[in-house]
């Protein structure tokens, strides 16, 4: 940890964490559990696997842009209107504008907390309802 102060931005909420470097992945799955979050760690997923099926369980996910079939998981997120995060290496930085959810090296794990957090709270309905609350943590 490098001491971010994230607290409980993440509490009760279930983001699955798809990056093919154990160090990084540890790194972020640390910091968001450190965050009230609880992480579901794959190093990768093979095309049509099981975590598309994950995916409906989670509150949101962080991915890496190098990890395996990470594309085809970034469009079922899209699909299911899950919010996620893009962890990008400096290598793989391109000139266009990154859209808001995606984190090119170096970036820090409060930093993907937070964007998980502020993608989270637009996503919460104003009037929670019982099948909103596996969804949003409730």
């Amino acid at each position: 940890m490098t001491g971010e102060a994230t607290g409980g931005l993440l509490r009760r909420r279930h983001i699955l964490l798809i990056h093919e470097d154990a160090f990084i992945g540890r790194y972020l799955a640390e910091v968001i559990m450190r965050s009230g979050g609880t992480v579901t760690h794959l190093p990768g997923v093979t095309a049509g696997a099981a975590p598309f099926d994950i995916l409906r369980l989670a509150c949101a996910l962080v991915l890496s842009d190098t990890a395996p079939a990470s594309d085809a998981v970034a469009a079922a997120a899209a699909e299911r209107d899950l919010p996620f995060v893009i962890v990008r290496s400096a290598q793989r930085a391109c000139a266009v504008a990154p859209t808001e959810h995606v984190l090119t090296a170096p970036f820090a794990g409060f930093q993907v907390v937070e964007l998980l957090h502020h993608m989270l709270k637009r996503q919460e309905p104003a009037i929670g309802t019982e099948a909103d609350r596996p969804r949003h943590g409730g």
